[in-house]
């Protein structure tokens, strides 16, 4: 359960230049981070940002530098709401994950998250170091919440939240991470769920009020084609998108290479990865 709007908490999904500071490692931990490759991220913390629209949605590119090559860090958004997040190079063809942003209500979501590999199962590591909470899904347990409706319904409930401050550690903040919170999700969370604050607890911020600049590219694109859908269904028209299910056949990648361009990389890359 995430107590926010479903877009807003997709949108922080989409946004890729985030993670160099509220991901940020101070303790050079990588075993932590290496799930996501977030340890490439700390060298270059301006990315040059693109975005290429696809039949399912669109895939969006973040260039950094990192030891004299580019870190090209690939994903994926699925309309209308699925992601795929890339992992560390080394395993970025054989695994990968993501996330489903399913709404309860405008104010609340269910998030789905989902961890693979196709090489093999997920072996007792990698399943303990997800089960720890360090990045999809958080640390959590079975409850239930009241909506703001007068709902209640059942469900997991973040370990993490906005009652207890994320849990935040100020000590782990000043030698461990940026935040002083544990994991990837709770860090994400934070942010988004702040949101109904600046909302009065409405959860749906007022959009007019924003400055958006050149690293919200990608939420730009998504809001654009989302309202190109909604057009569509209004028409009365078939969604393109929802086709078949063929055109989700796609993985988010990361790479050090030397190639500069997306259009590139994704050529380059296409057949291994399966980019687009």
């Amino acid at each position: 359960m995430q107590r926010s709007n479903w877009l807003q908490g997709a949108e922080g999904e989409i946004d890729t230049s985030h993670v160099s500071f509220a991901h940020k490692d101070l303790s050079n931990d990588h075993e932590k981070v290496a799930i996501t490759g977030l340890q490439y991220t700390l060298e270059d913390d301006s990315p040059v940002l693109s975005v290429k629209e696809t039949d399912y949605g669109f895939l969006s590119g973040s260039r950094r530098h990192y030891q004299g090559k580019y870190f090209w860090r690939v994903t994926q958004w699925l309309a209308p709401m699925f992601s795929l997040i890339p992992r560390a190079p080394a395993d970025a063809f054989t695994s990968g994950g993501g996330r489903a942003w399913v709404p309860v209500d405008d104010n609340n979501t269910t998030t789905f998250a989902y961890n693979f590999r196709v090489d093999r199962p997920l072996n007792a590591d990698e399943l303990q170091l997800i089960a720890e909470g360090a990045h999809f899904p958080p640390r959590m347990e079975r409850g239930s919440i009241r909506l703001e409706q007068g709902h209640r319904i059942d469900t997991w409930l973040p370990t993490a939240n906005m009652n207890n401050d994320y849990l935040i550690d100020r000590e782990a903040q000043k030698t461990i991470n940026f935040t002083g919170i544990l994991g990837v999700n709770e860090q994400d969370r934070c942010l988004q769920e702040a949101m109904r604050a600046e909302a009065e607890d409405r959860g749906i911020v007022d959009r007019s009020r924003e400055h958006l600049v050149a690293t919200d590219l990608a939420i730009t694109a998504a809001r654009r084609r989302l309202l190109r859908m909604v057009k569509t269904l209004q028409a009365g028209e078939p969604l393109r998108e929802l086709a078949s299910g063929e055109i989700y056949g796609v993985r988010a990648v990361s790479k050090l290479c030397d190639v500069a361009e997306l259009d590139d990389f994704i050529e380059k890359y296409r057949e291994d990865a399966r980019a687009v």
